[in-house]
């Protein structure tokens, strides 16, 4: 393939997601003034509220995709033997690679273009339309694929790992805004583990793909590989849905403005996470550029069977894994006591790593027989991949909506660091042959899990937010900032006692902007209280579902009309004062498909609970006795 046409390729990548749209040329706001409700539908198809079956459409397209992703990025691991001689089976042989150049191509000849570009994708992935970045780029990728298998030199495969490693750099960012955007919070840690299992899935082809190998030889094994990943590009751009880029923006981002690497540093948690993150990176790099050289030097006569095994392992344990880390992180943070159910989900990746390191180091150097090789693998990836999706989920938590795409673009980004390891292990047994490398290899993936279980272990302490203060009937007052700001000057904790009425927040731990709303405790009826910024920085709580389609208000915008601050139904129309919760005129029409058919509803007001902000910016709500009355018509 010529150099012009894989550099062609990198530009090309480049160019359609860096290059801003005339939509991410204009500023961003909250805000919904008088002449947006005199066009009450521009902005129908990018604010309609997604149902069940629409989520999971979705994600199943962003699944696919980043499948291919990992198939892709990781086929040429099956495609080594530094054991055989055979230049139709295996790239090493054909273009006379060292394991030094074997390690670069695994790493650094992908992540030097693949860590800078997640930078950049992630800091512009909030302003542009995810959905478009999604499928093109994994157009892109699939073409790098496919031109490998036409390479003649180690040049022009480094090319080509660079060309994929600049398409794949918006995947992860691209996704995770998608799914951040879609899911609620409490779903949240779920579905990016559903979406990270991809990871395992994308891995397990990539193994298995030794029986193409063996059938197809390594040159035709990359082509079929890129163009299975054609076909899912070509599917996902017809089933994710386009975004309106200055709607789905505004999701993260205020009028305030603000964000950027700021917001990360001001974080101990964040920076813990991302620490461990790296340190994680550093293990799974090292597995998956050298685990399948080290069992077939272990077990040569099962060569043959290796493919499968590592197959089975990597797409059923650490498929599961993935998906059990998600749905234990969420099961853990709601038995967990108020302001510690970040720390809950972090104790996930602790137990995880501390049970995979002595699991490696027993399948690579202690397993008698190939299946207790298999076995003792599967164990251990049932036990390491289940930190993906609860660190995705925390980081995306920790920080301010602001800054989610630039921190899940520094999260991609340290894959780079990652890949030093594997690249400083093969330089080490170029450099001495003495050098066992199944002893050097478990080494380094032990010791990488060990240093990021007591990283996560610290990320876990620096989120623990339990009060430590009682006030009135057990209730804790250490509740972590909230934005200051507004006309109204705060006040003390003095009188807000239970026996008055008034409960803290806990479940509010990070800064709340203007226009911005979260879910958090619990009502009389048993559904949380949707706290809301104002506009002029005052806070108020309010039921969290319309009182007429009874859809959730959480990501609803909101408009000022005659110096009433009211909340806009995205999926009814109906509009309602955030002063009093009454619902006001509104010739918005909600939801293409279901507005028209929920407008005849009765119309219940929303329930307003008083609130109070202190200096230190807890807040406070009060149940009693005007909001037993409002709560009651929730119970209506």
């Amino acid at each position: 393939m010529p150099r012009a046409a894989l550099a062609l390729l990198c530009a090309c990548t480049c160019q359609a997601w860096l290059r801003p749209t005339p939509t991410m040329r204009r500023p961003l706001t909250r805000t919904v003034d008088v002449a947006r409700r005199a066009q009450p539908n521009a902005d129908a198809d990018a604010s309609a509220p997604m149902s069940d079956g629409r989520r999971t459409a979705l994600l199943a397209s962003l699944v696919a995709v980043y499948t291919s992703n990992q198939w892709c990025r990781s086929l040429l691991f099956s495609t080594v033997d530094f054991g055989s001689d055979d230049g139709v089976r295996f790239v090493n042989a054909a273009l006379g690679l060292s394991r030094s150049d074997y390690a670069i191509l695994g790493t650094l000849a992908f992540n030097v273009l693949f860590g800078g570009c997640s930078l950049a994708a992630g800091a512009v992935v909030d302003r542009a339309d995810a959905a478009k970045l999604t499928w093109l780029s994994c157009g892109v990728w699939s073409l790098a694929t496919v031109a490998s298998g036409s390479c003649e030199s180690f040049a022009q495969l480094a090319l080509c790992r660079a060309a994929q490693g600049v398409a794949m750099a918006a995947t992860a960012p691209a996704g995770y805004a998608l799914i951040g955007r879609a899911f609620p919070p409490d779903k949240l840690a779920t579905a990016t583990s559903r979406y990270a299992a991809a990871v395992s899935v994308g891995g397990a082809l990539a193994s298995a793909s030794v029986l193409l190998d063996d059938a197809l030889g390594w040159r035709r094994t990359f082509e079929v590989v890129g163009a299975a990943g054609l076909a899912v590009a070509a599917a996902a751009a017809v089933a994710l849905p386009g975004e309106r880029v200055g709607t789905s923006a505004a999701t993260g981002s205020t009028a305030a403005g603000g964000g950027g690497f700021g917001d990360l540093l001001a974080s101990p948690a964040t920076l813990l996470l991302l620490a461990a993150t790296a340190a994680r990176f550093c293990a799974g790099f090292t597995i998956a550029v050298w685990a399948l050289p080290c069992l077939r030097s272990a077990f040569p006569a099962r060569a043959a069977d290796l493919g499968l095994g590592y197959a089975f392992v990597v797409g059923g344990a650490g498929f599961a894994s993935a998906l059990l880390g998600g749905a234990a992180a969420d099961a853990l943070a709601a038995r967990a006591p108020p302001g510690r159910e970040k720390a809950a989900r972090a104790l996930v990746p602790v137990v995880g790593s501390l049970l995979a390191a002595p699991l490696w180091v027993a399948a690579l150097l202690r397993a008698p027989t190939f299946e207790w090789a298999v076995g003792l693998l599967a164990l251990e990836f049932l036990a390491a991949e289940c930190w993906i999706g609860p660190t995705t989920a925390l980081i995306q938590a920790e920080v301010a909506p602001r800054s989610r795409g630039l921190a899940q673009g520094t999260f991609t980004s340290l894959t780079l660091l990652g890949s030093l390891a594997p690249l400083a292990a093969g330089k080490a047994l170029d450099a001495d042959a003495t050098l066992d490398a199944g002893v050097l290899v478990s080494a380094v993936v032990a010791g990488a899990y060990v240093v990021s279980a007591l990283l996560f272990l610290g990320a876990a302490a620096a989120l623990d937010t339990e009060p430590k203060t009682a006030l009135g009937a057990g209730f804790g007052t250490d509740v972590r900032k909230a934005k200051k700001g507004g006309k109204k000057s705060r006040s003390s904790a003095a009188g807000l006692t239970t026996d008055n009425g008034w409960v803290p927040l806990v479940e509010l731990e990070c800064s709340l902007e203007a226009g911005e709303a979260r879910a958090v405790g619990r009502s009389i009826t048993g559904k949380p209280y949707l706290v809301r910024r104002k506009q002029d920085g005052d806070v108020v709580a309010t039921s969290c579902e319309c009182g007429r389609c009874e859809y959730p208000l959480t990501k609803s915008e909101t408009q000022v009309v005659d110096g009433v601050e009211q909340v806009l139904c995205e999926m009814c129309g109906a509009a309602y004062s955030l002063d009093d919760g009454a619902g006001v005129a509104s010739e918005a029409k909600g939801n293409p498909l279901f507005g028209a058919l929920l407008r005849n509803k009765p119309d219940k007001p929303l329930s307003v609970y008083p609130t109070k902000e202190l200096d230190g910016g807890a807040v406070y709500v009060n149940i009693t006795p005007k909001s037993r009355k409002a709560a009651a018509i929730d119970a209506m």
